[in-house]
């Protein structure tokens, strides 16, 4: 029998955050649909995960706070093969593709203004970011349960802002996932990246850039197919700084901290 869990409908999104440009307050309303099934007597597992929202809410990088309003999309798909797909613990090995892209702005201010007047870099502007992940661990797999515990390693990319360099990471991490076909999805992941070193001419220095971070996530899928799900993140980036002689110099950048809450409405009235 196969397994299916899915989550298809309207939402509304609140969530709170801190940075290195300001605290915000920011709340969406979209549609998402998101789900893990097995496939081909439970040999292929996939997940997915599709979000597209209006966006809008407050920063306070300054009094009076700034107003931010835009669009938002956000996705992720990864394919797993199970290896004995007649038990249900066996290895597991899957790829991942992700993507996020958002645009969040103040009306009546163009982008470039944002470098002359306060740093929306973080929070707002225009955001794109991709990464490629594949992952290796063990899949428990039954008819109503799922559960995935794996290592990763990523490659991830964060386009150029107003005020921001590109950054590209390689990221080491560990991950966890928890299904029920009806009721709760929680997910926990851990990683550490390192960027490749970049260097000034200009400013005559070398650097590289580290990061540490940590995501958790939790729905309940209700039996009308509506849920209501909680999400955190915590990450901080370390920059090494090497200048001729021999001078070297550690900065880390102030956390940056996500806390959410979101109500789906669901499109389907019975279950997969």
């Amino acid at each position: 029998m196969r397994f299916a869990s899915e989550m298809r409908g309207l939402s509304a999104e609140a969530g709170i955050g801190t940075s290195s440009v300001g605290d915000s307050l920011l709340f969406a309303l979209g549609g998402e649909w998101q789900g893990i099934r097995s496939l081909q007597a439970q040999h292929w597992l996939l997940q997915w995960n599709v979000s597209l929202a209006v966006r809008g809410g407050y920063l306070a990088n300054q009094k009076p706070y700034l107003f931010l309003v835009g669009v938002r999309m956000d996705s992720f798909a990864e394919a797993g093969y199970r290896f004995v797909s007649t038990e249900e613990l066996t290895p597991y090995a899957g790829l991942r593709l992700a993507n996020e892209q958002q645009v969040l702005l103040h009306p009546g201010r163009a982008l470039s203004d944002h470098a002359q007047f306060n740093a929306v870099d973080g929070v707002g502007g225009v955001v794109m970011h991709a990464a490629v992940r594949a992952d290796g661990g063990v899949s428990w797999l039954t008819p109503g349960r799922a559960l995935l515990l794996v290592g990763f390693l990523q490659e991830s990319f964060e386009d150029l802002q107003v005020n921001t360099e590109a950054l590209t990471l390689t990221q080491l991490g560990l991950a966890a996932r928890y299904d029920q076909r009806s009721g709760l999805s929680a997910g926990l992941e851990g990683a550490w990246g390192i960027s490749p070193e970049r260097s000034s001419s200009l400013l005559a220095l070398r650097d590289q850039t580290s990061r540490v971070s940590l995501a958790a996530n939790f729905r309940w899928l209700f039996p009308q197919r509506n849920w209501l799900g909680a999400a955190a993140s915590l990450a901080r980036d370390s920059d090494h700084l090497e200048y001729p002689g021999g001078r070297n110099y550690d900065t880390r950048s102030a956390p940056v901290l996500g806390i959410s809450v979101v109500y789906g409405f669901s499109l389907e009235r019975t279950p997969p």
